[in-house]
């Protein structure tokens, strides 16, 4: 995988869990209810796919250092 593509994957990463951390803010100000719930599982949702890009980047970050090695 080349530089560039990394970077984009690390950005999305990075905008996934900024938007979560922001929705994260607006949740903990909801009262106890459906709409709570429902954002509470989109937070959810959102973190797991930035931790998928987490992932990516460390299994790319693995396989750069084997062939450097």
């Amino acid at each position: 995988m080349n530089a560039r593509t990394i970077a984009e994957l690390d950005l999305r990463r990075a905008q996934l869990a900024a938007r979560a951390e922001t929705l994260r803010e607006e949740w903990l100000t909801l009262p106890a209810g459906p709409r709570a719930s429902t954002l509470g599982k989109r937070i959810k949702a959102i973190e797991e796919q930035a931790g998928d890009y987490a992932e990516i980047l460390r299994l790319v970050g693995t396989k750069g250092l084997r062939k450097a090695g």
